[in-house]
């Protein structure tokens, strides 16, 4: 009994609390309760105060025209003009028309122009983001000015500091409005070189939802052109290009690409494109293209050119049709480039192979600066293509069609850097003809480096080529092998090209040699002749090829008596040395100069004389005369001792003469024998029929004159 009456005890305390619980919470459900019927009752009244002066503040909006314009103003920085306001309620929702909104108003174009400005409020999407959020937004003309700074950044123009500070009460609801419509819009961009291009979009729709957003429109460059299509996924804020990422897509069909085509010709190599106005292109293709946090972006796809054609002295569509796929980037503040994969070209019917290339461009204040890279350029195809390009500089484009180039260059690496231009590449049995100087070659390999002015070729070639210095020999030299390098120099204050060499080292038909020359010529000529400097020595040169290498400047006479007087000899050392130019300039500016240093040599001197057999010396040569230095020799049974013979092309009556002046030594038998049968042995009389006994030693002059080519005299 006493265990029941504990537990009747307890549960009569649980149950009094609990009681005492209902009795507060009660209390406090009916005091907010009350408090939420008098807020709700307030916050009515209130909405319905705002809405009543909302409705008689929207009535006179255009009155508060000049108030709106000085707060924009002072949130912008810029200056601001509205043109007429109007406003009505459809509902709950206010809609607000404003004929135009143009914000820094600059000496051309405004940094922004709206036109034609419509928009319903989103009431609850404005007091989320802190900025009026429009539910149907529509503008009839967009136009914006974007510049281009010293870095590389793009901003409205007129903004300080970079960035777009400020203009968040004009952005915001440009970026966060659920559906904006745009009829037509233009975006004037101003390059930091001071150039400008032009965008203009159509149709353009924007749609958001939180921190995604689409965009698509039309674009084009001209009025009345094909358009492309562009559209345009994104996340973030794309006012905060270090979180903003996006993709999008564009569809070109017969869009043209002529004026950027130009602008970028021009930006690139101005002195070649300065006086075009126009590039006629039109192009078909796809892109897609990812942007990346950070503002970093590239694409691929691919784009093909029915025809493109220059306007200059006449129209010339030099290309038939170009495909190539595409790739590129854009780096902010760095560079921006594409890759042209598989390019191929047709020009007047003909099909080239295809290349691959990449162009990058430094951007702001290094917008100068550029690389071209090709992996094989056509000397002759592409040399012809770029024919127009040429045809803008008279003398280059004179001097490219007499050097007709054939053969090709890979691994080309070309552009202009701090102001100058620079090249480097491959050489691959180039081939051209000689001109104003310069040789012609026939499958040349070697290296070039091009540095804004003057050049450097090394030639590292294995397999054999042709060389063909024009007027100086008669024909063109079979070259082995060669390797040597040459300096070339344009010099502007003279207008003239200087191309000179290092010892270079050949090796020829008739053994080894080392070559060094240099060639001036003026551009354009004037009428004066091209300098040319030809110096060269060797070794144990093959004799039996020397017709070949001897030089066409050598008087006809001389090279006659010297094809015919040398029959066999051993030329130890070999040395030539050649000097063309403008007579007025110095009285030494044309000559030839040969050098031998011979052995065991065969010389048929004169054809009715005992040749000269076994004779070692050196011979001199110019351009008329020989001087041949003998310091052994045999005549028949006779010994030379010594001897100095010379080739005089303008002897005693104007005829050539040969002079002898030598030491001989021999039986006299042998001596008379000589004589006997020389041209002289008329004079003899009986004496050759004597009988002689011992030995001579005689010093022998002659003086032998030449008729025709080597007829002797008979006095």
């Amino acid at each position: 009994m006493a265990g029941n009456g504990r537990g009747t005890v307890a549960s009569l305390a649980t149950a009094e609390r609990d009681s005492v619980l209902m009795v507060v919470i009660t209390r406090v459900v009916g005091v907010a309760l009350r408090v939420f019927i008098a807020v709700a009752i307030f916050a009515l009244l209130s909405s319905v105060i705002l809405f009543v002066l909302a409705h008689r503040w929207v009535a006179d909006i255009d009155q508060h025209r000049l108030a709106i314009e000085s707060f924009i103003d002072e949130r912008v920085g810029l200056s601001v003009e509205l043109g007429p306001v109007s406003a009505q309620w459809t509902g709950l929702t206010p809609a607000i028309t404003v004929e135009n909104i143009q914000i820094g108003a600059g000496p051309v174009t405004p940094t922004l122009l709206f036109s034609g400005w419509q928009a319903h409020l989103d009431l609850l999407r404005s007091l989320k983001h802190g900025a009026l959020i429009w539910h149907e937004f529509s503008i009839q003309q967009l136009d914006l000015a974007l510049e281009e700074d010293q870095r590389g950044n793009w901003r409205l123009r007129g903004l300080s500091g970079g960035g777009n500070a400020g203009l968040d009460i004009i952005l915001d609801p440009l970026l966060y409005s659920r559906s904006i419509q745009v009829d037509t819009m233009t975006a004037n961009l101003t390059f930091y070189s001071g150039m400008t291009t032009r965008l203009l979009g159509s149709t353009l729709r924007l749609e958001n939802d939180a921190d995604f957003h689409r965009a698509e429109l039309s674009l084009m460059i001209n009025d009345g052109e094909v358009p492309a299509y562009l559209v345009i996924e994104g996340h973030g804020d794309p006012l905060d290009l270090e979180t903003f990422e996006a993709q999008g897509y564009i569809k070109m069909e017969a869009f043209d690409l002529s004026q950027p085509s130009l602008e970028v010709a021009k930006r690139v190599i101005p002195e070649v494109f300065a006086d075009s106005d126009q590039v006629a292109a039109d192009a078909n293709g796809e892109i897609w293209f990812d942007i990346h946090p950070g503002g970093t972006a590239d694409f691929e796809g691919y784009i093909s050119l029915d025809e493109m054609a220059w306007n200059g002295s006449q129209e010339l569509a030099f290309v038939d049709r170009l495909r190539t796929d595409i790739t590129g980037w854009y780096t902010p503040r760095a560079d921006w480039g594409v890759r042209l994969q598989s390019l191929e070209l047709t020009i007047d019917d003909q099909q080239l192979a295809p290349v691959n290339l990449i162009f990058a461009q430094s951007v702001g204040d290094r917008w100068e600066d550029f690389t071209l890279s090709l992996d094989r350029f056509d000397l002759g195809a592409h040399t012809a293509l770029l024919e127009p390009v040429w045809s803008r500089d008279e003398a280059l484009a004179r001097w490219l069609r007499r050097l007709q180039l054939t053969g090709s260059s890979s691994l080309i690496h070309l552009g202009k850097k701090h102001g100058k231009y620079f090249a480097q590449g491959q050489l691959k049995d180039v081939g051209s003809l000689p001109f104003k100087g310069i040789p012609g070659v026939d499958n040349l390999d070697g290296y070039f480096e091009v540095r804004d002015q003057s050049a450097l070729l090394e030639l590292r070639d294995e397999n054999g080529f042709t060389v063909d210095f024009q007027n100086i020999f008669a024909e063109p030299l079979s070259v082995a092998s060669l390797r040597g390098d040459l300096s070339i120099a344009w010099r502007p204050a003279s207008k003239s090209l200087h191309i000179g060499s290092d010892v270079m080292q050949a090796v020829v038909d008739a053994g080894s040699v080392n070559v060094q020359f240099s060639t001036r010529s003026q551009i354009p000529s004037l009428g004066i002749a091209p300098e040319v400097n030809i110096v060269l020595g060797g070794r144990n040169i093959d004799a039996a090829q020397r017709a070949k290498y001897l030089p066409e400047k050598l008087s006809i006479g001389l090279k006659t008596w010297l094809e015919e007087a040398l029959v066999k000899t051993d030329v130890r050392e070999l040395g030539y040395a050649l000097r063309t130019g403008d007579r007025s300039n110095t009285p030494i500016s044309k000559t030839n100069q040969l050098y031998f240093k011979v052995e065991d040599t065969t010389l048929n001197y004169h054809p009715k004389w005992v040749q000269g057999t076994r004779a070692n010396g050196i011979v001199l040569a110019d351009d008329s005369d020989v001087h041949a230095i003998i310091s052994r020799a045999s005549i028949g049974q006779v010994d030379v001792l010594q001897a100095d013979v010379r080739y005089v092309s303008q002897g005693v009556g104007g005829v050539p003469h040969v002079l002898v002046d030598a030491e001989l030594a021999s039986p006299l038998p042998e001596a008379i024998e000589i004589l006997r049968r020389s041209p002289i042995q008329s004079a003899m009389g009986s004496l050759a029929n004597w009988h002689y006994e011992g030995e001579q030693f005689s010093h022998l002059q002659l003086d032998i004159p030449l008729y025709g080519s080597s007829a002797p005299s008979e006095g």
